[in-house]
């Protein structure tokens, strides 16, 4: 799963040239060992070619790469509590 995870991010860094922005209210955020989480709610996408994608409710998780190769190898993060 860590090759995947890294082969993927690679060539998503160099095939990839579509952008996207969005636009949201802030519901709520949380950082607990060294990952963050933001809930997003009423969340308008805009593509590359001006199409627009409207949902009720986003999560973002973010981490370091680090992080995220351990939570493979040590850390459960079912049992992780904050």
């Amino acid at each position: 799963m860590t090759n995947f995870d890294q082969v993927i991010a690679q060539v998503l860094g160099e095939k990839v040239k579509a952008r996207m922005s969005f636009k949201g209210h802030l519901d709520t955020y949380r950082f607990c060992d060294d990952v963050w989480t933001f809930i997003l709610k009423d969340i308008k996408f805009k593509l590359d070619n001006s199409q627009t994608i409207e949902v009720d409710k986003v999560r973002i998780v973010s981490c370091t790469f680090a992080l995220f190769v351990l939570s493979y190898q040590v850390i459960d993060p079912l049992k992780t509590q904050c």
